[in-house]
């Protein structure tokens, strides 16, 4: 028998109290500000006539990654103790979304399906340190119209205003235009050159391509293609006709329709064009979009067209939808109004304090119950439960 010391097992009274690594608790008002969010984003979905949904928190590993752009660094599995089935924590509520609509057929199309709740990926890279991300968004299903792609822009910014963040930045942008010009791209090459256009770092992907003129033109192209939106949106039929279809080309010039109508509509405080984006391009077949607000650090909503994903799902169907990254708006609405309900402690005997409380809950407060304590406790007490009154009901 070895005489080194046995491992050091952890057993749970020895075991960390603190949330695992990238996950958090949510108390209080926090808990309230967020709900409040969640609820006048699902109210704008409503308006539109997109109904919700509830998935589960966990699928079949397979389902998760059907479809283009599924990543399965992303996931987070385990072994169903009674199946043996590999499941997964979601990482996206959008193939959940693909996989309600395959499975009930006849649902008539457009099919609109909106949801809220939390997502859960593997942390990568230096900015990925939150692993749980509460979102609520909106799938829209059948609809290959332009009319959709501008449906569901509209309303992700409804659903920014109605929380109090109207001041955005609109970014556009087509998976396709980009998608063609890396085609040309040698496959020694590719990792190099995505990696520079990611960080937008144009000597770092013109050099792999120094040898390759035709590679390099049609990318710098494309990249050229950035700017006011209608400007941009005005120069993809000079620019883009070489490279791409005459539907593709329609359909690029389309997303000028986009900018038009969320800008007359006070919807945005200005809307760009990138064609040269590289996020989204494993995921989206169409135009996408991100929103940005000063003050945060990433985009607070993104979406666009995925018509590839449903065919996974043995149903080819087209599909546009979006996401709000409630965790990135609530920082910037700390002050999101919750209402004055009144909140009062009411402390004394229980055949006192119980029916006065009630009486107290019928006419719209928020009645806290607790046994007598000293003036200085019920204070404490009060302001812990962020109550502005205590009643004595001796």
């Amino acid at each position: 028998m070895s005489d080194r010391e046995p491992p050091p097992w952890i057993t749970p009274a020895d075991a960390p109290l603190s949330p695992p690594v990238g996950m958090r608790d949510l108390l209080g008002e926090t808990v309230q500000r967020r709900r409040a969010i969640a609820r006048a984003a699902l109210a704008a979905f409503a308006r539109y006539g997109y109904e919700q949904v509830i998935t589960p928190a966990f699928e079949r590993e397979d389902v998760l990654l059907r479809g283009a752009g599924a990543d399965a660094r992303d996931l987070v599995r385990f072994l169903d103790p009674d199946t043996a089935e590999v499941l997964a924590l979601r990482s996206d509520m959008t193939p959940q979304v693909a996989r309600i609509v395959a499975t009930r057929p006849g649902t008539p199309m457009p099919c609109r399906l909106s949801y809220e709740g939390s997502v859960l990926r593997r942390a990568r890279g230096r900015s990925s340190r939150q692993r749980q991300l509460s979102q609520t968004g909106v799938e829209c299903v059948g609809w290959a119209s332009p009319d959709a792609d501008l449906e569901v822009l509209r309303v992700t910014l409804e659903a920014l205003r109605d929380n109090g963040i109207r001041d955005v930045v609109v970014e556009l942008s087509h998976a396709a235009p980009l998608r063609a010009a890396l085609a040309g791209v040698p496959e020694h090459a590719v990792d190099a050159v995505a990696d520079g256009l990611a960080r937008k770092d144009r000597a770092a992907w013109e050099h792999p391509l120094r040898a390759l003129p035709g590679a390099a033109s049609a990318l710098s192209a494309v990249c050229a293609l950035s700017g006011e939106a209608t400007e941009v949106c005005g120069r993809v039929r000079g620019v883009l006709g070489g490279l791409v279809d005459a539907g593709t080309l329609d359909e690029v010039a389309s997303m000028e329709r986009c900018a038009r109508a969320v800008l007359a509509e006070g919807l945005a405080r200005s809307v760009l064009a990138d064609l040269g984006e590289l996020r989204g391009q494993a995921y989206y077949t169409g135009a996408f979009f991100q929103v940005f607000v000063a003050g945060a650090p990433s985009a607070v909503a993104a979406g666009g067209r995925y018509d590839q994903l449903l065919a996974g799902f043995g149903v080819d169907l087209p599909a546009t939808g979006a996401a709000i990254d409630l965790d990135a708006v609530a920082s910037l609405r700390g002050e999101v109004e919750l209402g004055e309900v009144e909140r009062v402690v009411v402390a004394g005997p229980a055949d006192s304090r119980a029916p006065l409380a009630a009486r107290l809950r019928e006419l719209g407060a928020v009645a806290i119950e607790r046994d007598l304590a000293s003036d200085d406790e019920l204070t404490r007490f009060a302001r812990a439960a962020r109550a502005k009154r205590v009643i004595r009901a001796e």
